[in-house]
């Protein structure tokens, strides 16, 4: 079966997370040709990959949000009917194939460049802009609609050769673009949220800085928009836990479609870890902090930072390892430099890079992960897996992975602490500390908790299930999401 696999902002071109997944999933499935469709910010060519690509990545196409602009000799030509489609669509009051399908014809749209500046499209943006009694510039607001549509309509005038299958790992421009391939050649969708991707980019515009508070909804609107088109168009709408699977059905997902499926650990691949662990006898002078990330703001690493602080302030011998990439936002990594130097962190925190983690793992004692935003980490998942406590932030699957659902007759694998908690982590570093046997025991009920509940070949059998169901033409057999949660 021929596979299209969307991925924005993520595989081959950023390591870590959703990659780490999407990179697993391909391996897991060598009967399947993929074709990675990678949408990205800016262009990005062979260098910039960070994954060396499986035997069975036929092809890979890469589509960036923001290139040259182009003229093209084409002209609108639409019907009423498809005009007011494309209207309803544009203004976020409908989702539906039809409308994208219209917008990804450029013999009838005519070109992105065009069409942004059709008298169609200015009659679009008028009616939105009376409809919420705008307060402010029509010219600020016009060019705000168009810097809102002109990747969109870049993205569904692109063609693809033939699939039979396409699944995309998010909402948003990725979501939107399986959408279109999935109406324009009938065939299934397949949508897994491993975060709830216009929620996270709500929080980011609330946040931001760049973008007039008086144009903030529009944006937010716009992504939920986004979002509720892939929900409908998608066959089957997955995530990793209960919590992002209520938010999906608030966000508009259709209840008999969503299906949860957690991500999975081998756990022979940390037995070795585990084993070294286990032979050695005494806990280093040292307490032996590690956190497994990628160095950008969503992973709040000054906290971390901030905690490491306090402990040296009390007093207490540690080493705290931050492992993961630093390219990706090399600014916010740069500022994390700056803040260890500042706090005269530099012979105890320490920024590594990408690394062998399991080496760093057989002399952890402790593993912190302070995010702001998360689905079901499988870093978590992995320190489980090699027997090793947590701290982590109550955000996402966390609390879930860490605590258990109170019913599974397990003890907790670490502790849960709000996020932006630097204080918090300091005291359970201390207790971990002061308490070795404890610590010990706590991270073997991580372990016995993987074991139970989050084993590879689950997820595996869960998404080859529904492959094969994406496979029949009639549609046939479909899996009810009581045989996969």
């Amino acid at each position: 079966m021929k596979i299209g696999l969307v991925a924005e902002g993520s595989y081959p071109y950023v390591s870590g997370g959703v990659a780490n997944w999407v990179h697993m999933i391909i391996q897991k499935f060598p009967e399947h040709d993929f074709t990675i469709i990678a949408v990205v910010p800016t262009p990005k060519t062979e260098k910039d990959y960070q994954y060396e690509l499986p035997s069975n990545v036929i092809d890979i196409m890469t589509i960036p949000l923001q290139s040259a602009a182009f003229r093209e000799p084409f002209k609108t030509s639409l019907s009423e009917e498809e005009l007011k489609m494309i209207k309803d669509w544009f203004s976020f009051r409908t989702v539906g194939p039809e409308a994208l399908k219209i917008i990804g014809d450029k013999k009838k749209l005519g070109s992105a460049e065009i069409f942004l500046r059709s008298s169609d499209f200015y009659q679009i943006v008028r009616e939105s802009y009376r409809q919420e009694n705008s307060s402010g510039s029509f010219s600020d607001y016009l060019w705000m609609c168009r810097s809102l549509f002109l990747p969109v309509i870049r993205l569904l005038q692109v063609k693809f050769l033939k699939l039979d299958l396409i699944h995309s790992v998010s909402t948003g421009y990725g979501g939107l673009l399986a959408s279109s391939i999935s109406a324009r050649q009938n065939i299934p969708f397949l949508l897994t949220e491993h975060g709830i991707y216009s929620r996270e980019r709500e929080e980011e515009i609330l946040q931001t800085d760049w973008i007039p508070a008086e144009y903030k909804q529009r944006w937010i609107t716009f992504f939920h928009h986004l979002s509720r088109q892939a929900y409908m168009q998608a066959r089957d709408v997955v995530t990793l836990f209960g919590r992002n699977s209520e938010y999906q059905r608030e966000l508009g997902a259709p209840p008999e479609k969503l299906k949860i499926i957690p991500n999975g650990i081998e756990l022979k691949d940390y037995g070795t870890v585990r084993e070294i662990r286990k032979r050695q006898a005494k806990r280093k002078e040292k307490l032996m902090i590690t956190a497994v990330i990628r160095i950008v703001p969503i992973k709040d690493v000054k906290t971390m930072i901030y905690s490491a602080k306090i402990l040296a302030d009390r007093g207490l011998a540690f080493a705290f390892f931050l492992l993961g990439p630093d390219s990706e936002e090399p600014e916010y990594a740069a500022e994390c430099r700056d803040l260890i130097t500042r706090l005269h962190l530099d012979g105890s925190v320490f920024m590594e890079g990408k690394v062998d983690i399991k080496h760093y793992l057989t002399q952890t004692d402790v593993l912190v992960l302070t995010s702001i935003s998360e689905g079901q980490p499988l870093a978590v998942l992995e320190g489980m897996a090699a027997g090793i406590p947590w701290i982590v932030t109550d955000v996402g699957a966390c609390r879930e992975l860490v605590r258990g659902s109170g019913e599974d007759g397990i003890g907790p694998c670490g502790f849960v602490v709000p996020p932006v908690s630097p204080e918090r982590v300091a005291d359970y570093l201390q207790w971990y500390a002061e308490h070795e046997e404890e610590s010990r025991a706590m991270g073997e009920d991580g372990y016995r908790r993987a074991e139970k509940y989050y084993q590879l070949s689950g997820t595996i059998d869960s998404y080859r299930k529904l492959y094969a169901d994406g496979g029949k033409e009639d549609g046939g057999n479909r899996i009810s999401a009581a045989k996969i949660i």
